[in-house]
């Protein structure tokens, strides 16, 4: 089962559209085989948040808390 947020993910709509190869690698290994290990997945997922940060690599677990903590602060 492929990932619900694939074709609408930044990452790969704007931070990957001049690495095709790459971004069809990391598609293969986490959008399709394993979504749910995918921290850009989880984030929007448990928060609801809509929009998580371009930057975010989807298994850059350090950037991910710090994101995590950001969004949890601004709706506190």
């Amino acid at each position: 089962m492929a990932c619900e947020i694939l074709s609408c993910c930044r990452f790969f709509t704007e931070k990957m559209r001049d690495l095709p190869k790459t971004a069809a690698y990391i598609k293969q290994k986490v959008c399709l085989d394993d979504y749910q290990s995918c921290l850009r997945f989880r984030i929007l997922m448990q928060l609801r948040e809509g929009s998580v940060p371009l930057e975010l690599h989807p298994d850059d677990e350090a950037e991910a808390r710090r994101v995590v903590e950001c969004l949890v602060r601004r709706h506190a």
